[in-house]
């Protein structure tokens, strides 16, 4: 009973907190907090750690000081939950050229495991397997798979080369041919955006099978007798590991290095040889050849059927034909019809009798053409990126960008896919908007993932 009557006599201190002092012990317990924070405080670090690339591992990685990190994001109400930070998209902390989680904050400052995080970096792989050695779609056999090195003590990435004398050549996704490698360059290393080439990234790169297949020798030479259609490339055969052959439907003429025509060449086909130069049947060499453009025949004499325009019932113009050549009035641009869509092309000419048609810049066959005016002016191009990144120049509805700079995309939004390098892109007009064609990988791309990069990016 005794027991009972002390508690009754306590229990107004236990419901009026106030009287008994609590509030002071709250007060102190916040200044402990406090000062708990400021000494060992896991909340409280600055973002400006120091950032070396000697904190890259020496095999296998590259690192960039560019490279951009990510830090979690702290809440008043999780009080428990320390900062953290890790490299953005699918790069990897490292420190002391080892890679790491993440870095943590501990008494205001970061911390790696148990040492102090000074300096770090971020690294993407770049060792074998990272980088293709052949292209998706399988090539023809006048080219084979690069032969890689891992990475070693020498290199920080993987290297690639071929058989000597052979050479490389940069692919498109499809399989075919985009441009080919110096001869000078026997070498390309492998990043994490793809082979990288001088100061360029390209996605696929293969060995020619040959030391003279079909790219080491000259199709056309680029100038006013191609654009005016006065002539246009030859075409190659490859074979294999064999020497690459090229003919013409019609006669042969020999070229200028400017682009002009030299004169008539009388010759069977022609045999690629290792340096550079075609030869005929009689070896004389023939360094640059081209095939000259046949008179008219009957199914170009006729004018150019009306392709369709969006929205659905509003045709193009009539192409305008002179000769054997078309052209547009002032202010209007020349489309072709891609997946129902005008597509920009440079110019058209009559096509030769088996098939009938158009041959058009970029080279294609087509059988509908046709002239509207583009949706963009001719002048600068912004991409809507950063206010100092550089900006396109359109011209009669064809993108590139200014002496010095080079224009690549992306196929994707994807911050991590790999740029692809271009020389121009022509625009595809849809019904409220347009986008930009790459005519050698047929892909038709969004306006946010093509840009202008400067010359040493």
């Amino acid at each position: 009973m005794r027991i009972w009557l002390i508690a009754l006599l306590s229990l107004p201190c236990v419901i009026n907190a106030g009287d008994c002092g609590c509030e002071d012990v709250e007060e102190q317990l916040k200044r402990e907090r406090a000062e708990d924070a400021k000494v060992h405080g896991c909340r409280t670090c600055t973002k400006n750690w120091g950032i070396n690339e000697n904190a890259c591992p020496s095999v296998g990685y590259e690192c960039n000081t560019a490279w951009t990190f990510t830090t979690n994001v702290l809440h008043t109400t999780d009080s428990c939950t320390c900062m953290e930070v890790r490299c953005a998209g699918t790069a990897r902390l490292a420190f002391k050229g080892k890679l790491v989680n993440k870095m943590r904050c501990n008494n205001s400052e970061w911390f790696v495991g148990e040492e102090m995080a000074d300096p770090v970096v971020c690294a993407k792989p770049c060792d074998t397997g990272v980088c293709p050695v052949s292209t998706p779609k399988p090539a023809s056999a006048d080219f084979n798979p690069l032969k890689v090195s891992a990475a070693n003590g020498e290199r920080n990435c993987a290297t690639a080369g071929c058989e000597p004398n052979n050479g490389m050549t940069i692919m498109n996704a499809d399989g075919t041919p985009l441009v080919p490698i110096a001869d000078s360059i026997t070498e390309v290393k492998c990043s994490s955006e793809g082979w990288k080439i001088g100061e360029n990234m390209f996605q696929y790169v293969m060995c020619n099978a040959s030391p003279c297949g079909p790219t080491k020798c000259p199709v056309k030479v680029a100038g006013s007798a191609m654009t005016s259609g006065e002539v246009f490339p030859l075409t190659v055969t490859g074979n294999g590991k064999e020497c690459a052959t090229a003919t013409c439907p019609g006669e042969y003429v020999r070229m200028n290095s400017d682009g002009t025509v030299l004169g008539p060449l009388e010759a069977g086909a022609l045999t690629c040889q290792e340096d550079g130069t075609w030869k005929d049947l009689d070896s004389t060499p023939r360094p640059l050849v081209m095939c000259k453009q046949p008179s008219c025949v009957n199914n170009c004499d006729r004018e150019p059927p009306i392709a369709q325009m969006l929205p659905p019932g509003t045709p193009l113009n009539q192409a305008v034909r002179k000769d054997c050549s078309f052209s547009c009035p002032t202010g209007q641009t020349m489309f072709r019809v891609l997946a129902g869509y005008p597509t920009t092309i440079e110019s058209a000419q009559c096509a030769l009798p088996d098939g009938g048609g158009y041959l058009v810049s970029p080279a294609q066959r087509v059988t509908q053409i046709g002239c509207f005016m583009c949706d963009l002016p001719d002048g600068s191009f912004d991409f809507g990126a950063e206010p100092t990144d550089p900006k396109g120049i359109v011209a009669n509805c064809v993108l590139t960008c200014n002496e010095g700079d080079t224009l690549k995309y992306r196929d994707s939004s994807d911050v991590d896919s790999p740029w692809t390098t271009v020389a121009r892109l022509y625009r595809q007009l849809l019904l409220t908007s347009g986008l930009w064609y790459d005519d050698a990988n047929d892909l038709s791309l969004e306006r946010h993932t093509v840009r202008c990069f400067p010359k040493d990016e």
